[in-house]
């Protein structure tokens, strides 16, 4: 009798953890994509031509003068509940590249179909300079200083989404953040 109920509370204490699975629901992703290749490196739009986005390093070539080292950013992406752009790149180490939005992305052109949603999809992103018309790859340029990424020049100054459904957003940069990522042992 006693083996009876051991198998029995056994049972029912497998089939309410099996079940209780259904009561976590899993969280949507809330990040746009930009456009990218198979390794994850972003694209964007530089006057009609599909060029990396991309961080620049200058480095003194000891000559006084300098060579630039460009970092190709990875998986970058638009987070609609922070209004941020995250990215990554390596250089002395991992790296997350933190863009910070003025303002929710709006439009040019009132077209109330347009919404950004978890589902839009990111046919082109045009990163614009000082004038709208001056398209660039270069985000940002820094300098590493005793190892760590410090003096950071911001290039971009909007950004620019246009979706599959031929919807655009213009998006302004307000400040940008560089995290070195610290590695699990």
């Amino acid at each position: 009798m006693k083996l009876f109920q051991f198998l029995c509370c056994l049972v029912m204490v497998c089939t309410l953890q099996w079940s209780s699975n259904q009561f976590y629901v899993k969280a949507a992703s809330k990040d746009i994509y930009f456009p990218k290749n198979k390794s994850g490196y972003t694209y964007v739009d530089v006057d009609g031509d599909t060029e990396y986005l991309i961080v620049t390093r200058p480095q003194s070539d000891g000559d006084g003068g300098y060579l630039l080292n460009d970092y190709r950013l990875k998986n970058c992406r638009y987070n609609i509940d922070k209004n941020t752009i995250n990215c990554e790149f390596k250089d002395i180490g991992d790296h997350q590249l933190t863009v910070n939005l003025k303002s929710k992305p709006y439009q040019d052109k009132e077209k109330s179909s347009c919404k950004l949603t978890e589902k839009t999809v990111f046919s082109k992103v045009v990163l614009s300079g000082r004038k709208p018309e001056d398209t660039l790859n270069e985000l940002l340029s820094y300098e590493v200083v005793k190892n760590k990424i410090a003096n950071l020049n911001i290039n971009g100054r909007l950004f620019k989404f246009v979706t599959k459904d031929k919807c655009t957003f213009n998006a302004k940069i307000s400040n940008i953040s560089i995290v070195t990522k610290t590695k699990k042992n």
